[in-house]
């Protein structure tokens, strides 16, 4: 899958640490290099970025990549990239694993996140993504 446009949310505010800005600068500079466009969350794109911030940022997270809400009771099939910088959502991470071991959450919702801390590496990662459901369906070498 190749991504044409993201919608991105949160990022730096003027109290934020340097790693913060510093991040988002380098996002917008390898979307930019790439030819990636921007959309608002709610128009349609190829994926969806979060970058660290407040309670806003995580609300919109869980609505567009984790909470069911399409006809079949699932989320958006897109990849919704985490750009974990200075491990801002590490604890959120493990607070999803922890709810799929304690089975509040279904393995398609947590295998909707793409992370990493580069933005280079995110993007990669984002136009590689396959969903949860399309990766169980791929036969495995062999078979």
């Amino acid at each position: 899958m190749g991504l044409t446009r993201v919608a991105v949310v949160g990022g730096p505010v003027s109290e934020s640490p340097a790693e913060f800005v510093a991040a988002a600068a380098e996002l917008g500079r390898v979307l930019a290099e790439q030819g990636i466009g921007l959309a608002r969350p709610e128009e349609a794109a190829d994926g969806f970025i979060a970058l660290p911030g407040g309670p806003a940022t995580l609300a919109e997270l869980f609505t567009t990549c984790l909470v069911p809400s399409g006809a079949g009771g699932e989320a958006s099939d897109k990849p919704c990239g985490l750009l974990n910088t200075d491990h801002f959502f590490s604890d959120l991470l493990k607070t999803s694993e922890d709810a799929l071991v304690e089975r509040f959450a279904r393995e398609s919702q947590r295998g909707r996140l793409v992370v990493d801390r580069d933005p280079a590496a995110l993007l990669r990662a984002m136009a590689e993504y396959l969903p949860p459901e399309t990766r169980r369906r791929t036969p495995r070498d062999g078979q």
